[in-house]
């Protein structure tokens, strides 16, 4: 029987776990996608309540009413966009590892995570720069305001505690660093 993380969280983690091993080129690619795919998966249940972690983001979340699946795609690329700008900071290490120029690693992220271009937009405009002028932190609460806005629509029900979405990408930025730069042990 398949319960509320899999009609919440689950469906949407699989697909994107599909779509990554079909379209990776090699190993590296496949994993960063993997790491990114189970991040989202591992924040959102969080989002939702439908983990056995007691951590919870969102306070309250008003789960009688129906999220459709664009809402809750636009909200995890809304997490993975915030992801790939952390992992800005080590782009030459990511790019050189997977094998791909830039240009070829942002099409290959929005294919297998299938950005819109209202996504691309809300990268472009929103959290890029608030990231170049506030740091972590103000991409954290940018990100954190717009996942409460697309979730809870206009009736703002939503309060999300930012320290959540802090360690969560902090945790997917670690994994995927340790990936690139294995430690050999001697």
């Amino acid at each position: 029987m398949k319960g509320p993380h899999y009609r919440l969280v689950g469906r949407h983690t699989q697909r994107f776990l599909d779509r990554a091993a079909k379209q990776a080129k090699n190993e590296i690619q496949r994993k960063v996608l993997f790491i990114a795919a189970a991040g989202v998966d591992d924040a959102f249940s969080r989002v939702f309540s439908v983990s056995l972690s007691t951590a919870n983001s969102f306070r309250k979340i008003p789960l009688e009413g129906y999220l459709s699946r664009r809402q809750i795609n636009t909200a995890f690329r809304a997490y993975l966009s915030m992801l790939l700008i952390v992992l800005g900071g080590n782009k030459a290490q990511l790019l050189e590892k997977a094998g791909l120029s830039e240009a070829e690693w942002l099409a290959l992220w929005r294919r297998v995570f299938e950005y819109q271009d209202e996504d691309l937009g809300q990268f472009d405009q929103c959290l890029l720069p608030v990231y170049q002028s506030q740091g972590f932190a103000g991409l954290c609460a940018a990100t954190a305001l717009y996942i409460e806005t697309v979730l809870s629509g206009a009736s703002g029900q939503l309060k999300c505690d930012q320290a959540i979405l802090e360690n969560s990408v902090k945790q997917d930025v670690f994994a995927i660093m340790r990936l690139l730069n294995p430690v050999r042990e001697a």
